[in-house]
């Protein structure tokens, strides 16, 4: 049986120019029964991503229409309405446009909380030696503390105790 072609996505790969650009054009087609209004869009553009950008598009990824409206800057329902040609081509642009850098930063992100990680377990480590050292410290002032015989009488406290034996 053969696939059906809105299952796979289209081979449409990104001109020189829309590559150097960060974005494309894409053209917008609506699925039968659906009216677009003036706000619906005859195209769309697909662009980059930025930094900043990428926790929210990871949050979408998980909701692919969610992503696809990302992509194309649209509100939330807007994917529902249109053919799944357009769909397939907004997603397949945007991640072109955005998996290696995605990815990239991902793995950046991953070797600075790896480092930090590491860094956090050394001070970790350090401050438990810390204490370890510290109840030692206080463990020795303790034994050096004279043991609980009388203290020595003031000489006021000696003329008082003389007075009274007599």
């Amino acid at each position: 049986m053969a696939k059906n072609n809105t299952t796979q996505r289209p081979t449409r790969t990104l001109t020189d120019i829309e590559i150097a650009v960060g974005a494309a054009d894409v053209a917008v087609a609506y699925r039968k029964g659906y009216t677009p209004g003036d706000a619906d869009p005859k195209s769309v553009i697909v662009s980059e991503v930025s930094a900043r950008q990428i926790p929210t598009l990871a949050e979408r990824a998980v909701d692919e229409p969610a992503l696809v409206e990302y992509y194309a800057g649209q509100t939330e329902g807007w994917a529902d309405h249109i053919t799944h040609q357009t769909y397939l081509e907004i997603l397949s642009i945007g991640d072109q446009l955005n998996q290696n850098f995605i990815a990239g930063y991902l793995e950046r992100t991953a070797e600075k909380n790896e480092r930090l990680l590491a860094t956090a377990e050394r001070n970790l480590a350090a401050m438990s030696r810390m204490r370890e050292l510290n109840l030692q410290v206080a463990d020795d002032i303790e034994q050096q503390k004279p043991s609980d015989a009388p203290a020595p009488e003031s000489p006021s406290s000696a003329q008082a105790s003389a007075q009274a034996k007599s």
